[in-house]
């Protein structure tokens, strides 16, 4: 079965970071490190000045961890290890210098809502009453919306 993959892509100061698994971008591990680290390195190049981070694939952008490790843990270490795959992503995410837009095409779960809403731009759009939102500015880089009347 494939594993899964991460990629970059990079043009004009816009790198682009695509992440894909075969069960509707579901993460295991060592996929959801793999994605952490890349943030990272991205975050460190100066030639980027943006970072779009997309998936792969049809379905859902990110149905969050893998279930199948999930099911397979046994011991606190593997529950932990398991538990800190998405806290390793969104704090790459987090520490980032880099603006990171989330190109989002459809369903995000449990973790992946965290990707979904990077701390650095999240979307103004009320998808249920196409209400217009308005940014309301909380500190240098944390952002929550609410209704403009």
């Amino acid at each position: 079965m494939d594993n899964g993959k991460v990629s970059v892509t990079a043009q004009g100061g816009i790198a682009t970071i695509s992440f894909f698994h075969p069960q509707s971008n579901s993460l295991p591990g060592a996929l959801l490190r793999e994605l952490g680290d890349t943030i990272t390195q991205v975050s460190s190049d100066p030639a980027a000045v943006v970072i779009v981070l997309r998936s792969e694939g049809e379905k859902a952008f990110c149905a969050g961890a893998s279930f199948d490790e999930l099911i397979a843990i046994e011991y606190l270490e593997g529950g932990t290890r398991f538990f800190s795959g998405f806290a390793h992503v969104i704090n790459a995410m987090r520490k980032s210098t880099k603006l990171i837009i989330g190109r989002i095409h459809n369903k995000a779960v449990g973790g992946g809502v965290g990707l979904a809403q990077p701390d650095t731009s999240r979307s103004t759009a009320n998808r249920k009453g196409n209400k217009r939102r308005k940014p309301i500015k909380r500190d240098k880089r944390q952002y929550k919306t609410t209704s403009l009347k």
